[in-house]
């Protein structure tokens, strides 16, 4: 069943809200998806779902437990913030980079910046997040994973 709700914007969020409701249908769609996104991003996407290892490129670590190999293989491919390419370009071009036995695999499209690893049965060690791809702005982006083969 649905509520009545009231709540107060200010100008600039109810130029904002006018805007995305002529270009997607309504108000109510446009509230409901956007509060969707945010609970997936902010509520579903913690705990347990949340990747503790990450590559982080302006120091060049891996957030987490990990080993010296884990962190020479990511520092071999490096911080991935690829935009209006292919996922499968920005694989091959730094296919060259990896380290024998590792792999680059994108993950689901997400607007989340803290997305799930994937399970990757083949996997001798729990996937590291390299960064992201995305075509076009506005899109989903897709997460790399480095992982290494059994």
């Amino acid at each position: 069943m649905n509520t009545p709700t009231s709540f107060r914007l200010s100008q600039i969020t109810r130029y904002q809200l006018d805007a995305l409701a002529e270009r997607y249908g309504n108000q109510i769609t446009v509230i409901t998806v956007a509060i969707d996104r945010l609970y997936r991003e902010e509520i579903m996407d913690t705990g347990t779902a949340r990747t503790a290892r990450e590559y982080v490129g302006y120091n060049q670590t891996i957030s987490g437990e990990h080993t010296e190999e884990e962190l020479t293989a990511a520092r071999a491919v490096g911080f991935i913030n690829a935009y209006m390419v292919g996922v499968f370009d920005v694989i091959e071009e730094l296919k060259t980079n990896l380290p024998e036995g590792w792999h680059l695999t994108p993950g689901n499209s997400t607007h989340s910046f803290h997305p799930a690893a994937p399970n990757i049965p083949a996997a001798a060690n729990e996937p590291i997040l390299m960064g992201f791809v995305r075509a076009v702005h506005g899109d989903p982006h897709y997460p790399l994973w480095l992982w290494k083969s059994n």
